[in-house]
């Protein structure tokens, strides 16, 4: 059995009173422990968490930021209500959408589409929020612009199927064959990148430090909202939520036939270019459908751009699909490996 013994140290209390303090690491099992604190003092806890090897399953984003298990998304859904209820009691619309928005994120990854439905339905047009940025301290800094898109250092490119994306004949999202998707903008100076040999490609939503992060919107609502329509098998409510935002974009309408399953094809191809490069929806999305109909293949593999399982530059992709666990975790638990 390994221990982690750890402490957290309290402040900011201003009355006498106890409190219970729950403590949590990746592979290692929950601990509470009841303190009692005193006004204006700070006051020490301390853990000893036991490695717990059903902590080790799948752990995946929900609409908060906690680890969950995929088997425990329905705590995430009980957590977004109780968001959602403390914000509109304390006047924020703003934080209530926010928390609304994110429940129907889970509740698509949970295939309540039901619930998906009504929770995107009621999120207002207009609404976006996001985490503020600016350039008071690098650490504030909108990093998609430092490190990616402004012309800093350039660590990635646009990829080559994000370059000439095009709606053509009735509405049908295209590569090159028809007019231009004003939602993906991308452009080169014919510049190389961080490695000195991949030419950089760059966009236009992300263009300062200042810039703010998404977090959720009626834009991500919209196409919740024709995802779960369209694997519920109305594909005329998916439709009508497509060009919805097909509309705010000045872009032409999805008129295209479409079965039930284009229909869900469809609503994955509009996510790709109307949440492009705010948050990882296209990830989510690569690990959501992995292994069905509707699967997005991961570089190197066969079906993307990169097929043979080599980069542009030649080097081969490994086959991980997540990302690497920090060196913290897997320093201090001899279980992970």
């Amino acid at each position: 059995m390994h221990i982690r013994p750890c402490h957290h140290i309290l402040f900011g209390i201003h009355h006498l009173d106890e409190v219970e303090v729950e403590a949590r690491s990746l592979g290692y099992g929950l601990q509470s422990v009841t303190a009692t604190v005193t006004a204006n003092q700070a006051t020490t806890v301390d853990f000893s968490l036991t490695v717990s090897a059903i902590e080790l399953e799948e752990i995946v984003a929900t609409g908060t930021l906690v680890a969950a298990r995929r088997r425990e998304l329905g705590n995430a859904v009980t957590s977004l209500e109780t968001d959602q209820i403390v914000a509109s009691g304390a006047g924020r619309a703003d934080l209530a959408n926010l928390a609304m928005a994110g429940r129907a994120r889970v509740r698509l990854d949970l295939e309540d589409f039901a619930g998906a439905i009504s929770d995107a339905a009621s999120i207002p047009d207009g609404f976006a929020h996001g985490a503020t940025r600016d350039q008071s301290d690098a650490r504030r800094y909108n990093t998609h612009c430092e490190m990616v898109n402004c012309d800093i250092w350039r660590h990635a490119s646009v990829a080559d199927n994000y370059r000439e994306l095009t709606i053509g004949t009735a509405g049908a999202a295209t590569e090159g064959d028809g007019v231009p998707d004003t939602r993906v903008n991308v452009t080169t100076d014919g510049e190389v990148g961080f490695d000195f040999a991949t030419v950089w490609w760059y966009h236009d939503k992300i263009t300062s430090r200042d810039d703010p992060v998404h977090m959720g919107s009626y834009r991500e609502a919209q196409l919740v909202l024709a995802e779960a329509s369209a694997r519920s098998g109305d594909t005329d409510a998916a439709r009508a939520a497509i060009n919805r935002l097909r509309a705010a974009a000045g872009l032409p309408s999805f008129d295209a036939p479409a079965t039930r399953d284009e229909m869900i094809a469809a609503a994955i191809e509009e996510r790709r270019r109307e949440m492009f490069v705010e948050g990882a929806h296209r990830f989510n999305d690569m690990l959501r459908f992995r292994g069905t109909a509707f699967e997005i293949p991961f570089l190197g593999d066969p079906g993307s751009i990169h097929p043979n399982g080599f980069d542009q530059t030649g080097t081969p992709y490994s086959d991980a699909t997540c990302f690497p666990l920090p060196e913290v975790e897997t320093g201090s638990n001899p279980n992970i490996s």
